[in-house]
């Protein structure tokens, strides 16, 4: 059986029959610079019995990706640093790539 709601900041309480479960979030879309970090608890999975409880913590963290600038471009050729036939990599007016 699958249920579905919506997760609310403070918590969200479901009760279950007995019988194996598993939580599970859709992920949003994110925009390119920002990286969705999401941790589930390990209560988030198992078997659940009548009259057991159980909680599951599920933390969704955005962190802004970093990027790492080339310092220096290659000369042409097929070894390490080296170019060869360079596909996919564009310069705009100011010569920005």
């Amino acid at each position: 059986m699958i249920i579905s709601m919506e997760g609310l900041a403070d918590g969200t309480t479901v009760t279950l029959n007995p019988g194996n479960y598993k939580v599970s979030e859709d992920i949003p879309a994110t925009p390119i610079q920002l990286k969705l970090i999401q941790q589930l608890s390990a209560d988030c999975s198992g078997s659940i019995y009548s009259g057991e409880s159980k909680t599951c913590n599920v933390v969704n963290e955005y962190r802004r990706l970093q990027y790492v600038f080339l310092l220096k471009w290659g000369s042409q050729g097929n070894g390490d640093g080296l170019f060869d036939e360079p596909i996919g990599i564009a310069i705009d007016s100011s010569n920005s790539v």
